[in-house]
């Protein structure tokens, strides 16, 4: 999750310089995919 959260960083600020949308939506997959890994995750704990 820190890994995926280091790319959603690095790709808003490519996005940041470039304003393409395709940062944009692999920023939004990245977050759904560590969105998913967290309630995997908070499930299997308890």
């Amino acid at each position: 999750m820190l890994v995926l959260g280091g790319f959603i960083v690095w790709q808003m600020f490519d996005w940041w310089q470039t304003g393409g949308p395709v940062m944009l939506a692999l920023s939004a997959f990245d977050a759904f995919v560590i969105w998913l890994t967290w309630r995997e995750w908070k499930t299997r704990k308890t």
